[in-house]
């Protein structure tokens, strides 16, 4: 794709009343939040693909009032100059399988075509560069398309993990590249495999100690109620109860003579 150059007129349109194209101009040059604000406006209205660029307001030379549109987190963002003084791709677009491809800017970033690639081509290439020790290039499929990749590995050999590519069409060249242009990428978080942790034991659950239980004391079963007597078993009963008295006292009375 190529970018999106609007003309002050196209941006005039959209910014609002009491402006003419003298103070457009004017404020544009001088508040760089405003143009800020206005190419956000643009690409939202717009709906603009995540990475795009547009030129805003048109210039003409090579880089100059270039813009990058982060969709992702709606920012609208510069050129990164730390590479090359005409500006590039900033490194939060990396490149990779699942990231953007290699020449997605080609067309649209002049001057240069350095890109940074993303942590997992990064490895895959790494990989390859220590296993092939004599090898210059290497073969990569990113997002469908093959990418030859050119190198030299004594150059590379220890500088892999910062290394910048620069694309001609579907292939590019590798070199290496300063670490903190790689700061603010987050993908680089992952750069070390996470180191295992053993799963915490299990805190032991405290048993009480069992209080022992005294056996139940027996108990003895009632007495047997005892049914009720007759009458005639009265009446014999009386009869019993009376005999024993009078033996009783006819015991004492012989007792008693006796002593007399």
């Amino acid at each position: 794709m190529s970018r999106i150059i609007l003309s002050l007129d196209e941006i005039l349109s959209f910014a609002g009343k009491n402006m003419t194209i003298d103070s457009l101009e004017e404020k544009l040059d001088n508040d760089k939040e405003y143009r800020y604000s206005l190419a956000k406006k643009y690409a939202l209205k717009n709906n603009l693909h995540n990475g795009a660029t547009l030129e805003f307001p048109e210039h003409g030379y090579r880089n100059h009032n270039l813009l990058f549109w982060d969709s992702q987190n709606k920012e609208i963002i510069e050129p990164f100059y730390e590479i090359d003084d005409y500006g590039s791709v900033p490194p939060r677009f990396v490149v990779g399988d699942g990231y953007f491809d290699p020449n997605g800017w080609v067309d649209e970033v002049e001057h240069n075509t350095y890109v940074l690639p993303a942590r997992n081509l990064i490895n895959q290439m790494k990989e390859f560069a220590e296993k092939n020790p004599t090898k210059k290039k290497m073969v990569v499929r990113i997002n469908g398309t093959a990418f030859v990749a050119y190198y030299d590995p004594n150059k590379m050999k220890d500088n892999w993990d910062s290394c910048i590519l620069e694309v001609t069409d579907t292939m590019f060249e590798v070199f290496p590249g300063d670490p903190k242009w790689r700061e603010t990428i987050i993908d680089d978080i992952d750069m070390a495999p996470p180191v295992p942790v053993a799963p915490p034991l299990p805190v032991p659950v405290p048993v009480d100690t069992p209080v022992p239980v005294a056996a139940p004391t027996p108990v003895d079963a009632p007495a047997p109620v005892p049914a009720p007597l007759s009458e005639l078993e009265l009446l014999q009963k009386s009869n019993a109860d009376l005999t024993k008295m009078v033996e009783e006292l006819t015991k004492k009375v012989e007792q008693l003579s006796a002593r007399v």
